[in-house]
């Protein structure tokens, strides 16, 4: 029984991950915190966040916030 537990939990983890992989590649937020955060700073990458906020993409950022 604790190995059926186990192993549902590893795929829900797994999918997580692909999930969020996926948001990383095709939203734009998390282009724009990758660009940000890779070419001009974490400065900039809030400056993004913030914008984002204004232009109500609150999920995204719900989604970010569980992740870190």
């Amino acid at each position: 029984m604790r190995k059926i537990y186990t192993c549902i939990i590893f795929l829900v983890q797994f999918y997580l991950v692909v999930f969020f992989i996926f948001c990383l590649v095709y939203n734009d937020i998390f282009y724009w915190i990758i660009k940000g955060w890779k070419g001009i700073g974490f400065f900039y990458w809030l400056k993004i966040i913030k914008e984002n906020i204004l232009e109500n993409n609150r999920y995204h950022l719900i989604f970010i916030l569980e992740f870190l």
